[in-house]
């Protein structure tokens, strides 16, 4: 059983060479014990499985000054993610003559990665590079792991450019090209004719192919990503990735991933037609990773939809329901309902429509609105908000005839004609321009209170969202940005909306803090003059409402409001005010503070 064990460890199936040993241990031979624990160890190991803790405890047990087995310990402490056990082993064996010393430093590195202890882990990344600066998937690791600080990850990506460009010069003066030995068919006029089988040809070096390959293909995509999450000067760091990818274009071809980053690139840099061009460009590409391809047409459409091209960037949309989750999107009722329609586009006329939400709080308040439409075709319109918009949606619809058959549900219903998702409506019932959907009623219940009356003004404002900490084209803004120009207006009580942990000025109602659900959101708002705020879910509700609303947008906002050069706020009306800044331009103070006079 011992060498059926090994054969499987060999072949590379751990699994069954796991439970042969498992096996073997029952059996209880106490020459092949140790054997099979250690095994049993390393096979666990490559599975990563909890029990390679206790295997690997035993083998260390009989090998205490083994470099070995003190490594193994530490690899299963790690997959146990107790990682300051494993540090302390690992170090331990750190500072003698170790024969295993670089998989030692691996090891480290995962146990502090693991911790997030980023200085360790940057100067092991340095000790690995030193050792083997021509490992350039390491560099690739290195820059991947430090991308949540883009300028170290800049930094880390031009390091390895200035080794592979040092190291290109030096192969492009010493070895330019190498011989090689041809080999010709016995057959080929070559060899009959010279009669010659072989030949010695000179080629370029296929080191310097590769190097060059890599940095054109790989490391400057790179580096042209690294600029756009920067963020301190948006559009001068655009340009100069945008600059970066058009240099090697055309050693990028085929490849998707660098047509996407150069479309928003070219996006940033407000060259909508060229963005446009890379993005459907992507869809030519023989073989395209799928998920590419979805997600060039996702923001292809989000592209149209900033230029106000609804019709062409609602067909696009669609393609954002290949990343839905199947516990808020249904594909079977969703191509039910699609073909039913492309057959006969009066299709859901008389009948009853479940609409559901797959996209975030804000996309359901803003296009709430189409079930003006809906309603006016639908023999009945049954709605399941998200859990938390319920309350809201239940206890504020308005009491307007256009809305008498729209029912609020809490749960999905058992009887229905078609299933649709909230924000395919538009393309459904034809809402294809501006126009169309910005005269259209909100099914909320605007909230009346004494504005106009009031000589302190109550302004709710809110600085964060965690939807946006992953997204490119982020929109928080520190709590200080908001207090360093509210905290200087006069005659305003200030009242913070926001959800979370932090800590407000004693002069600031925190109204945030008791928030359950959205109708709390909206029972606080009724008793505002104004809201102050970031592109969120609380200004979308505040604009549905008829609250004046200043939304200040980040360089790179969403969308919906509009060209970069010329932003608006193309769904609101009146009461909609925009302000464009940088995060880190504490400078805007004065200018914002006049703003907000003039609205409220």
């Amino acid at each position: 059983m011992l060498d059926q064990a090994q054969m499987r460890y060999f072949e590379g199936n751990y699994q069954a060479c796991f439970e042969l040993c498992l096996k073997g241990l029952e059996v209880v031979d106490e020459n092949l014990k140790e054997k099979f624990v250690e095994l049993a160890a390393l096979s666990a190991l490559k599975l990563e499985i909890p029990q390679a803790l206790e295997f690997c405890a035993q083998s260390y047990h009989w090998h205490k000054n083994s470099y070995f087995w003190t490594l193994n310990l530490a690899k299963a402490l790690i997959i146990q993610q107790n990682y300051a056990e494993a540090i302390k082993l690992l170090n331990a064996f750190m500072g003698v003559e170790n024969p295993l010393k670089l998989e030692y430093l691996h090891a480290l590195l995962r146990a502090y990665k693991g911790q997030n202890t980023y200085n360790e882990v940057e100067n092991i990344y340095a000790i690995l590079l030193k050792n083997n600066p021509n490992d350039l998937q390491l560099w690739l690791e290195f820059g991947e792991y430090f991308e949540f600080i883009p300028k170290k990850a800049l930094g880390i990506y031009q390091d390895c450019y200035f080794f592979i460009n040092q190291k290109l010069q030096a192969l492009e003066k010493n070895t330019p090209k190498i011989e090689v030995l041809q080999t010709f068919a016995q057959d080929s006029l070559t060899a009959r004719f010279n009669m010659q089988k072989t030949q010695k040809t000179l080629i370029e070096n296929p080191e310097i192919l590769n190097l060059k390959n890599f940095v054109n293909t790989i490391l400057t995509q790179r580096i042209a990503e690294s600029y756009l999450r920067i963020f301190e000067s948006p559009l001068q760091e655009a340009q100069k990735a945008a600059q970066i990818l058009y240099s090697v274009q055309d050693k990028n071809l085929q490849n998707a991933e660098f047509w996407f980053i150069f479309a928003h690139a070219l996006e940033y840099i407000k060259d909508y037609a060229q963005a446009e061009q890379a993005y459907r460009y992507i869809f030519a590409i023989p073989n395209a990773p799928k998920n590419i391809a979805n997600t060039a047409a996702f923001h292809l459409a989000y592209l149209l939809m900033r230029q106000e091209r609804f019709k062409e960037g609602l067909e696009f949309y669609e393609n954002r329901l290949a990343f839905a989750k199947n516990t808020t999107f249904s594909q079977e009722y969703y191509q039910i309902a699609k073909n039913a329609f492309l057959q006969d586009s009066k299709v859901f006329t008389n009948k009853e429509i479940f609409v559901y939400c797959e996209q975030g709080f804000g996309d359901t308040l803003m296009f709430s609105r189409v079930f003006e439409v809906l309603c006016k075709i639908a023999k009945k319109v049954l709605f399941a908000p998200q859990s938390a918009l319920y309350p809201l949606f239940s206890a504020k619809l308005s009491k307007e005839n256009c809305f008498a058959n729209l029912e609020i549900l809490d749960r999905i219903p058992q009887d229905f004609d078609f299933a649709l998702p909230l924000t395919s409506l538009p393309l459904f019932l034809g809402l294809d321009t501006l126009e169309k959907i910005v005269t259209l009623k909100t099914p909320i219940i605007s909230p009346t209170n004494k504005r106009k009356s009031r000589k302190i003004k109550r302004i709710g404002f809110f600085w964060h969202t965690d939807f946006a900490l992953k997204e490119n084209n982020t929109r928080n803004f520190s709590l200080e940005f908001f207090l360093n120009f509210l905290l200087e207006l006069e005659n305003v009580k200030l009242v913070s909306l926001q959800v979370g942990d932090f800590v407000l000025p004693e002069c600031v109602e925190n109204a945030g803090v008791g928030f359950k659900d959205w109708l709390d959101t909206y029972k606080v708002m009724e008793n505002l003059d104004g809201v102050v705020g970031i592109d969120s879910s609380p200004a979308h509700l505040a604009l549905i409402c008829g609250i004046p609303t200043l939304v200040i947008l980040q360089p790179r906002f969403d969308w919906r409001f509009g060209l970069y050069e010329a932003p608006k706020a193309k769904f609101y009306g009146e009461n909609a005010h925009l302000f464009v800044s940088n995060p880190n331009d504490f400078s805007t103070k004065n200018t914002i503070i006049e703003k907000l006079k003039s609205i409220f």
